[in-house]
């Protein structure tokens, strides 16, 4: 993991409990597995795709939901998270 992720993946614990989340939550909206919330949370091995992926769902329910309404915003979210591919770009479709 390069400089640049490490920071990023450092400050997701931080930001998760601002936003009021809990693991699963977050696992829930970003797509990946609780483990791997709760594995890069404590400074495990993590793929920077997935730590992207993670942060682009913390980004997107700060700028778009209010922690209590995440729930209805589940498809938008989910949707915006989806469109990057696993590398952590914008799919073509998404980028079009």
């Amino acid at each position: 993991m390069d400089g640049t992720t490490a920071c990023v993946a450092f400050a997701i614990p931080e930001q998760r409990r601002e936003l009021r989340l809990s693991v699963r939550e977050l696992a829930r909206l970003s797509g990946v597995s609780r483990d791997t919330i709760s594995r890069l949370e404590h400074g495990g091995q993590v793929s920077p795709a997935l730590v992207v992926r993670v942060a682009t769902a913390l980004t997107v329910v700060e700028l778009y939901a209010e922690p209590p309404a995440v729930e209805k915003d589940d498809d938008i979210i989910k949707a915006l998270v989806g469109e990057l591919t696993e590398d952590g770009a914008l799919s073509r479709t998404a980028a079009s």
